[in-house]
């Protein structure tokens, strides 16, 4: 639904809810009649609704009540759609439809990636969009006795090469940022090949 017709919705909506408490409110003599103008749309509805229902008063606010609960379930539905969706990055589309990957699935694949590598103890990775080119950022932490500078360059191929292998996404940015720590590793890991 266009963006048009979601104001239309919710617009209607409130006049729905609108009309009904106007209603309720009427038909439990909260508000008097003629407290309205002859040509107010509450007071045209709320007398629309009691013609309907015969004016009983308990039919009328059984009505009323419904209406309410019908427009506020609208509004509720309709302004619920408006949340923004997880952003997903498109690998392939075809005439099946399009398969799609979630930044925590390349973050996930990152950190796996990264972890397994010499010296390093923790990771934590991030991956965004700007200009339709995906980045990633990538935080190693790594024991004060290895290789800074071999353990970024031997993360920033293996990374690249394996989101490229596995999930099909080239990276137009890929940074490493090494925190040394005091930890050293409990015990020895394989380079990953």
């Amino acid at each position: 639904m266009n963006a048009f017709n979601r104001v239309l919705a919710v617009l209607f909506a409130l006049l729905l809810i609108t009309a009904a408490a106007g209603t309720l409110l009427v038909s439990a003599e909260v508000l008097a009649p003629s407290w309205f103008a002859v040509d107010c749309p509450l007071y045209l509805l709320s007398e629309q609704i009691s013609a309907l229902t015969g004016g009983e008063r308990i039919t009328t606010q059984a009505v009323a009540g419904v209406v309410l609960l019908a427009g506020i379930l609208l509004l509720v539905l309709e302004l619920r759609s408006l949340r923004p969706r997880a952003q997903t990055f498109e690998i392939t589309q075809s005439e099946h439809g399009r398969i799609s990957v979630e930044p925590a699935g390349i973050c996930r694949l990152m950190e796996r990636v990264a972890s397994a590598l010499t010296g390093v103890v923790a990771c934590r990775a991030d991956v965004k969009e700007r200009d339709g080119a995906i980045s990633g950022h990538c935080v190693l932490s790594t024991t004060s006795d290895s290789a800074v500078k071999g353990v970024a360059t031997e993360a920033q191929a293996l990374i690249s090469r394996a989101v490229a292998d596995q999930i099909g996404i080239e990276f137009a940015d890929l940074e490493i940022r090494i925190r040394i720590t005091n930890e050293s590793s409990p015990e020895p890991k394989r380079t990953v090949e």
